[in-house]
């Protein structure tokens, strides 16, 4: 049995609430405060509810509690591990959704890899 099966389901997927004007539950998370708090404003001003930490110790807690839909994460903050900790984070977070996590999975990968394959180019 899935631990997926006990969380709290959405009546409508983001993307069909989206497409219908309703707002999004967005969560940004950077250590930079200025881009943090520009990234809320303008999702604010397109009519979606924003929360916006700063510290990568409360994404966890966070993200559990206010379920958001949409989550903007940033990848070097202070205070994880790099990569794996990153990856853990965002696997933690978005338990509830499996299709999250493969998307925020792939894009961490693929950024990884692309940076290694540059490092070689230049080097």
């Amino acid at each position: 049995m899935s631990c997926l099966a006990s969380e709290p389901q959405r009546a409508e997927p983001p993307a069909a609430r989206a497409q219908s004007g309703q707002p999004l539950r967005v969560l940004v998370v950077d250590d930079n405060r200025d881009s943090a708090d520009r990234l809320a404003l303008s999702l604010k001003l397109m009519g979606h509810e924003v929360m916006t930490l700063y510290d990568p110790l409360e994404v966890l807690a966070a993200a559990r509690s206010w379920q958001p839909d949409l989550a903007f994460l940033d990848v070097g903050m202070p205070a994880l591990n790099g990569f794996i900790g990153e990856f853990l984070t965002m696997l933690g977070a978005y338990r509830w959704d499996p299709r999250y996590v493969v998307v925020a999975g792939l894009g961490v990968i693929l950024s990884a890899v692309y940076m290694l394959w540059m490092f070689q180019r230049v080097y």
